[in-house]
C-alpha cells in the first residue's frame, strides 16, 4: 500500500522511480544513473577520479563517504 500511494507501484508493477531508489544494480537498465567525483589540481588536471553505483542511497552513501 506505502509503494501504491507513493506512485512507485502502478497496476501491480514497480515503477521507474521505484528501481532507482530500491533496485540492486539499477546500472542494468539505466547505465548513466551514477555518480562521478573528482579532485582537481587545476582546471584540468585531475587528481583523483571515483564512481558511486547502486540505487540512490547506495550512491548518496557512497559519494558522502569519497568526500569525507
Amino acid at each position: 500500500m506505502l509503494l501504491e500511494k507513493l506512485n512507485l507501484l502502478v497496476d501491480g508493477k514497480l515503477t521507474n522511480g521505484a528501481l532507482l531508489l530500491f533496485g540492486k544494480n539499477p546500472q542494468k537498465y539505466y547505465v548513466n544513473l551514477r555518480i562521478r567525483l573528482g579532485r582537481f589540481k587545476t582546471a584540468t588536471e585531475i587528481i583523483d577520479d571515483q564512481w558511486a553505483d547502486g540505487n540512490v542511497f547506495h550512491q548518496l552513501e557512497r559519494a558522502l563517504t569519497i568526500l569525507q
